[in-house]
């Protein structure tokens, strides 16, 4: 394993199972040091990279769960089972360098509690 430290977040909505989220729990453990943000996603310190968690992980998810994972540090994602839409936005805007912009709801939100607007 290498020695350069990820910050990689994990999120997957896992079909209900038998312990089906500590399955996906233990194979994120097993990849660093991780925390559960929130139910299916969690925060992992990790030396592997997007495509090696992604890996690990899809032993503990099935096959047509939605499975996605950002590596924050060094600007990376791996996904499988999500939308091509949603897919393809991601492409188009990844590797340019521009930010997706908020969904109008959320900018409604932000701007109603006195944040600055995304616009």
């Amino acid at each position: 394993m290498p020695n350069a430290v990820n910050s990689v977040f994990v999120c997957c909505n896992k079909a209900a199972g038998n312990n089906a989220r500590g399955d996906v729990a233990r194979a994120i453990e097993a990849l660093g040091e991780s925390a559960l943000i929130w139910p299916c996603c969690w925060y992992l310190e990790t030396a592997f990279t997007v495509s090696e968690v992604k890996l690990g992980i899809l032993r503990a998810v099935g096959s047509v769960d939605p499975l996605i994972v950002i590596d924050a540090t060094n600007h990376e994602a791996a996904w499988q089972n999500i939308s091509f839409e949603s897919a393809q936005f991601i492409r188009e805007r990844w590797k340019n360098g521009v930010v997706p912009s908020l969904p109008r709801r959320a900018i409604a939100r932000s701007n109603s509690r006195n944040e600055p607007s995304a616009e």
